[in-house]
């Protein structure tokens, strides 16, 4: 009897720790690919147009926040890669890539900022 209630367990145990690497096998992109990508496509001083052709040369969802002079982008959840979620992590939370493009006074690119984040139950 005990061990009908373990076969769920196991096989449940089995899908969590393969089925992220089997996704993770794809050509996603992940936090130092799109920190390459952005370094090489933007250089201090670009202007305003150059920062949203960029972004709209890109799959990416983003928006510009004025109150903090900064796009907001996230590549869409098949297109990107969380690294380094370990089984407790995928199990209960949920990862996305947020990129942050910083800019100045006059709109030209500053830095940016890739990060993975996470939200939870």
């Amino acid at each position: 009897m005990f061990g009908l209630f373990l076969i769920p367990l196991v096989l449940g145990l089995l899908v969590a720790v393969f089925v992220p690497n089997i996704v993770g096998k794809t050509s996603a992109e992940n936090i130092e690919t799109l920190n390459a990508k952005i370094s090489t496509a933007l250089n201090p001083g670009s202007t305003k147009d150059e920062i949203e052709m960029f972004l709209s040369s890109t799959s990416w969802r983003y928006g510009y926040d004025k109150y903090s002079q900064r796009y907001i982008a996230s590549p869409a959840e098949e297109q990107s890669e969380c690294i380094g979620r370990n089984l407790l992590i995928w199990l209960f939370y949920e990862c996305g890539i947020q990129i942050l493009i910083n800019v100045n006074q006059s709109g030209s690119y500053k830095g940016h900022t890739v990060e993975q984040v996470y939200s939870g139950l």
